[in-house]
């Protein structure tokens, strides 16, 4: 059986912090395993240790609850929210379907709308204007031309190309750590049929755009995939210790992974097999748009390899983009400190790679985990970013179990420097799956040139 719980942390004099930190104490202690926020920061978005949202999501994660939120609906260049790197960030795209209403004329002529209702005219009626229906100024003596008559809607599929990233979604880049990608992923978020809470109890339901939208199709996949792979008993002492109540490998390497692995699963192309777009204009997306792509559900459970990410490792970023142990103890709310760090941001084993001030040379390293095929080969295939080489060493991963760990690194260089972020990908192919990792680049430029 399937739980929704509703926590209240808005209220009409607005969003106190208070309330927000008090609805993440209550989901841990209710038990729940994933988590939606429909709210966010004002951009630009302050630091992780002063926002409640990314400190009260860093205990959710904790305690392995999958915490999902909006980018936010600011439609502009480095406007988007929720940048913790613990939070799937989602941004919204069109779905493809409209809900439309023919209005036949008197002469013929048909006029298409968007409605809801299943009701429709049986004959045609006479028209009049709505500042003489508004003044109540008609009469049954009036002309009977023009006459129109409504027909009950009726779903559209495939009115557009889709999915399309809509035109009112915040995009990248991270504004606050540029060395991990936001958004994560895109979702449903226009035109959306969803509940609704009723002015009057003849509206259930309303249709809805906005990042909001999106975070519930990405939290409906999430419980689903969890409800498929595994189930992990809640209690307050089993912390990082979960149990597992299957005998698959894995799934059982499933159980210790604190979200799904959304992002290395996700499409990069629409439902016609072109690249994604963004708003009706039809500009081509990138990263900042979409993060990884179009969420992906039938891909996730069975994603082939994954890039695992743990506590200590959130910890170790934080203490590398520059927190002490006072800032990190604000956040994680014990006494850790910064005896582990990386030695650069990009370490942290993330599912996209962003480099943000290239100077001439940097290398990358990541590594993955095979929860796929116990016996396969994964071939890197490479489309890098506009004036830059990028090699890979080793160029195959063979694998021989369930479980395996491979690491690998990317050698990114200069080649032909250029002003603004670039965009590629980096996909391991196998006989039968495709891992993708997002990659954004900008070069260090300056007046004289390129920095070496």
């Amino acid at each position: 059986m399937t739980r929704i719980v509703v926590y209240m942390t808005c209220w009409n004099s607005g969003c106190n912090d208070v309330d927000i930190l008090a609805a993440f104490d209550d989901a841990i202690r209710d038990g729940v395993h994933v988590l939606s926020l429909s709210l966010g920061p004002d951009f630009p978005q302050g630091d992780c240790f002063t926002n409640v949202i990314s400190v009260g999501s860093f205990h959710a994660a904790s305690y392995r609850i999958t915490v999902v939120a909006l980018v936010g609906n600011k439609g502009i260049w480095g406007s988007a929210t929720n940048l913790a790197l613990w939070i799937i960030t989602v941004t919204a795209n069109s779905t493809g379907r409209d809900f439309v209403s023919d209005i036949r004329l008197g002469n013929g002529n048909k006029i298409v709308g968007e409605s809801l209702s299943l009701l429709q005219m049986n004959t045609s009626k006479m028209i009049i204007s709505a500042s003489d229906a508004y003044v109540g100024y008609f009469t049954p003596y009036q002309s009977r031309e023009p006459m129109s008559r409504i027909f009950s809607a009726k779903t559209v599929l495939r009115s557009q190309s889709a999915p399309r990233v809509t035109a009112f979604s915040s995009k990248g880049r991270n504004a606050l750590t540029p060395d991990i990608l936001k958004p994560d992923i895109i979702a449903p978020g226009l035109n959306i049929l969803a509940a609704w809470f009723p002015a009057s109890k003849n509206m259930l339901s309303n249709i809805l755009s906005g990042t909001s939208m999106d975070c519930q199709h990405l939290i409906g996949i999430t419980a689903l995939i969890k409800l498929c792979i595994y189930h992990v008993p809640y209690s307050s002492t089993n912390m990082f210790k979960p149990k597992i109540v299957v005998s698959s490998p894995i799934i059982a390497f499933f159980l210790i992974k604190r979200r799904p692995n959304l992002q290395n699963a996700a499409n990069l192309l629409d439902k016609n097999g072109k690249p994604i777009t963004v708003d009706s204009k039809g500009r081509k997306g990138n990263a900042f748009d979409y993060g990884a792509g179009f969420v992906n559900p039938t891909r996730v459970l069975d994603p082939g390899l994954i890039y695992d990410a743990q506590r200590e490792d959130y910890k170790a970023f934080l203490c590398s983009i520059g927190y002490n142990d006072k800032l990190l103890q604000l956040i994680t709310g014990d006494n850790k400190t910064c005896d582990q760090t990386f030695a650069t941001p990009t370490s942290l084993n993330y599912p996209s790679i962003a480099v943000p001030h290239l100077k001439d040379k940097f290398s990358v390293t990541r590594t993955v985990t095979n929860v796929g095929d116990p016996r396969s080969i994964y071939v890197a295939v490479m489309s890098p970013p506009m004036g830059i080489n990028i090699t890979v060493a080793p160029k195959l991963l063979v694998i021989s179990r369930y479980g395996e760990n491979m690491t690998f690194t990317m050698n990114f260089k200069v080649e032909a420097p250029l002003e603004g972020y670039k965009f590629g990908f980096l996909t391991w192919r196998s006989r039968t799956t495709w891992v993708t990792t997002p990659l954004v680049v900008r070069v260090a430029l300056f007046d004289y040139g390129l920095l070496r």
